[in-house]
């Protein structure tokens, strides 16, 4: 998504692709919760041990019966109970076609980080045929990284409580370190790779504490206060680093940190624009309709 913003046509059409990528992310909550809610009515009470679908427990693995208690099961189930057959091999085909898709672009944005941003800084005389082989073996470590975690992700209850938990570890970091420079001027590169560092490491420790119970302090507080602990606990670190070390050149940040004169400037500056065209008055509406949903399904 960065990425795609950073190569916008212009500073509006990158500020308007960012703004619709987040309405984007509205009709997911009707897409994956809204069916399972249906399904869990349809098919309450029914039999689905003819699955095969073996549950963990703290007493072993036990053969799935009611889908109440296997979440996973949902999807499967409603296509291959509620589709024609030819419907069906569709929706199959289209749902890989799209895992595909997502995979290959994160392994190749993955690589292309670790060849580009690591290697290739650490080793900068290296050939273009080189990072090529680097950038395969990182893919090829990542894939087999992949295979590895994939039996853990049962350990979290449902893939979608998976998706929102590690969600809900990485972006604080991020968000942290991004707000800190955004807002505070004494903000340098050492506390911002402090925090990212800090925060990267603070997240995989809650994530293997949950799954080998280390700390049951933590593994009882719900990822969703998890999540702005953790960003508090990076701006945390990121101030102290950044107050250890030296301030950034007045240059570097002057017109990167937010002031009420960047503001000014740039009101002017859409004061031409028709009010779809701003992005000021389409993120209000983006920030109203996303209220207005979680207040309805509070």
């Amino acid at each position: 998504m960065v990425q795609r913003v950073l190569s916008a046509k212009d500073i509006n059409h990158g500020r308007w692709g960012a703004i619709f990528a987040g309405l984007l992310k509205l009709p997911v909550l009707f897409f994956m919760v809204i069916p399972g809610v249906i399904s869990i009515v349809i098919f309450s009470g029914m039999d689905i041990s003819g699955l095969n679908y073996y549950m963990k427990t703290e007493a072993g693995e036990v053969l799935c019966t009611d889908l109440a208690d296997c979440p996973n099961m949902t999807y499967p189930l409603l296509i291959y109970s509620l589709l024609p057959t030819g419907l069906l091999g569709i929706v199959i085909a289209g749902l890989l076609a799209a895992m595909s898709s997502s995979i290959s672009a994160t392994l190749n944005s993955s690589s292309t980080l670790i060849t580009m941003d690591f290697v290739k800084a650490i080793k900068p005389d290296m050939t273009s045929k080189q990072l090529v082989r680097t950038g395969q073996i990182a893919t090829l470590v990542l894939v087999l990284l992949a295979a590895l975690w994939a039996p853990q992700i049962d350990r979290f209850g449902s893939l979608f409580d998976y998706l929102q938990i590690i969600l809900g570890l990485i972006a604080p970091p991020i968000v942290a370190v991004f707000l800190m420079g955004l807002f505070w001027k004494r903000a340098n590169g050492h506390g911002a790779i402090a925090g990212l560092a800090g925060g990267f490491i603070l997240a995989i420790f809650i994530i293997l504490s949950s799954i080998f119970e280390w700390v049951p302090a933590i593994n009882e507080i719900h990822f969703l206060h998890k999540a702005p602990l953790l960003m508090l606990a990076v701006m945390v670190i990121q101030m102290l680093v950044s107050l250890m070390t030296a301030p950034p050149e007045e240059e570097k940040v002057d017109g990167m940190v937010w002031s009420s004169k960047i503001f000014r400037a740039e009101a002017k500056e859409l004061e031409g624009l028709p009010w779809y065209k701003n992005y000021r008055i389409l993120s209000i509406l983006l920030l109203i309709v996303t209220a207005a949903i979680v207040v309805w399904f509070w």
